[in-house]
């Protein structure tokens, strides 16, 4: 059985643009003040398009970590 290796996330980066913080404010005025809605998964499908066929297995919106096959 070979070693699982775990991609961790980094910290977070502001954008210069305020970006974030326009999300933020979303997530408040429409009351998606939990960990899912539509930003959630959106970044959740974006994720899966981005690592879809890149050597990474076992990554989908429900379960985490990802898992390196290599």
């Amino acid at each position: 059985m070979s070693e699982r290796k775990r991609i961790y996330l980094c910290l977070a980066h502001m954008s210069e643009d305020g970006a974030e913080q326009r999300y933020v404010k979303e997530a408040f005025d429409t009351n998606w003040v939990v960990p899912l809605g539509p930003n959630v998964n959106g970044f959740e499908k974006d994720l899966e398009d981005f690592v879809n066929g890149s050597g990474l297995e076992d990554c989908d919106a429900n379960h985490a970590p990802c898992t390196v096959n290599r």
